[in-house]
């Protein structure tokens, strides 16, 4: 388990990168380093202003509207995203990058959308097939029928015919288990 920087600036002087810093990407990265094992955030504030000035606070202000609201999203999954990792993995190329937790008994993926792309998506899960779609860095919390076995490798779970899980609020997630996505 591992803290986890997250860029909230231009670090680096003019075209040293193509990524353009938005709030849906440091939301993204901030899921994804979570996906990945950690079990802590902090955000680097400190970087080079319009004029490649260092500057110790260089938050645009449409970030740091973003950093609160996932904060505040993270601070209502805090028991989940501390429960006992579940080693899954990502593809090298898939842009749809995976962790998961065992939260009471229950199976939850982390899935992001890496890329600024829409994302078509398909996963199995010891013969539990998961179909979806993903716009642009898009993250979402899936709960998983009971009984599926989500270690990589590992052997297919007993078929079981569950149906199609509503969509529910983070709140009802951590609640209840009879629920499959919730939308952050």
């Amino acid at each position: 388990p591992t803290f986890q920087w997250i860029e909230l600036t231009r670090f680096r002087p003019k075209n040293h990168c193509n990524l353009r810093l938005a709030p849906e990407v440091v939301r993204a990265e901030t899921y994804l380093a979570l996906a990945g094992g950690a079990r802590g955030i902090m955000y680097f504030q400190q970087g080079l202003d319009k004029q490649d000035q260092w500057q110790r606070f260089a938050v645009a202000p449409e970030i740091v509207e973003s950093v609160a609201k996932t904060n505040s999203e993270l601070k209502t999954l805090k028991p989940l995203l501390l429960s006992p990792i579940i080693p899954v993995s990502s593809e090298r190329d898939d842009p749809i990058k995976i962790g998961a937790r065992d939260y009471n008994g229950q199976n939850w993926l982390i899935a992001v959308n890496a890329t600024k792309d829409r994302a078509d998506w398909s996963r199995d899960f010891g013969g539990y097939q998961l179909n979806d779609s993903f716009g642009p860095y898009e993250v979402k919390i899936l709960a998983l029928p009971p009984g599926i076995n989500m270690a990589n490798n590992a052997p297919p779970a007993p078929a079981e015919s569950t149906g199609a899980y509503p969509i529910a609020t983070v709140e009802q997630q951590l609640q209840s288990s009879r629920f499959r996505e919730v939308l952050l």
